[in-house]
């Protein structure tokens, strides 16, 4: 089941971002990634949250229309996020794209990227989109898809990474040591349709970046 979590965050471009995601069989919403649904042309099949950033009325407009809501208190330990994702995880979703996740909220966003991580290590494919970037977490190798001339970054998360191979980029990643602390993974080139990166050791954030 390929699904997707509309959350808080910068969509950016709504027609851009409609254009790079694929068909959805199920969408959440996690609290204010409700005002996105429609611009998206996206029908919940679920909202969730402690709705501390939606209008009621918005929230009204959907229950009325029949769709699940599903309320949790203002104090807890999850985010409304991560909520969204484990409901998902337990469905039993092979796919789970972030959509908006990243923001002026930086606590947030980082919150997002290690949910990428925690939907990986259970087996599901991960992304994050809005309109200037698409974000997969790496846990071994990855496959990474795109045209030639694509900007795209390598970060490690949690620790630091070595790069056992890598294809497809113009500068070389392969024997790479990433630490924590140096960015030399930033802004590599696609050299043509498709790229692969396969690590020795630790976890890398593949970022692509649109200048838009």
């Amino acid at each position: 089941m390929r699904a997707c979590i509309l959350t808080g965050g910068t969509l950016g471009d709504i027609s851009r971002v409609s254009a790079r995601i694929p068909r959805m069989d199920y969408v959440v919403c996690a609290d204010e990634g409700l005002y996105y649904a429609e611009g998206l042309g996206l029908i919940p099949d679920r909202v969730v949250g402690d709705f501390d950033s939606v209008d009621p009325a918005l929230l009204d407009q959907y229950r009325d229309k029949g769709i699940a809501i599903d309320e949790y208190p203002v104090h807890k330990d999850e985010t409304d996020t991560q909520i969204a994702a484990d409901s998902l995880l337990a469905m039993g979703a092979s796919e789970i794209w972030l959509i908006a996740g990243a923001g002026t909220r930086l606590d947030h966003s980082y919150a997002n990227l290690m949910l990428l991580f925690r939907m990986a290590e259970k087996g599901a494919r991960a992304r994050l989109i809005n309109q200037y970037n698409l974000i997969t977490p790496i846990l071994d190798e990855h496959d990474i898809y795109g045209e030639e001339g694509q900007i795209v970054s390598f970060l490690p998360f949690g620790g630091e990474a070595v790069v056992d191979t890598a294809t497809g980029l113009s500068y070389s990643l392969t024997g790479l040591r990433l630490p924590m602390t140096e960015p030399v993974g930033v802004s590599n080139v696609m050299t043509g349709e498709k790229a692969h990166v396969r690590l020795k050791k630790g976890r890398l954030l593949c970022m692509m970046s649109w200048d838009e």
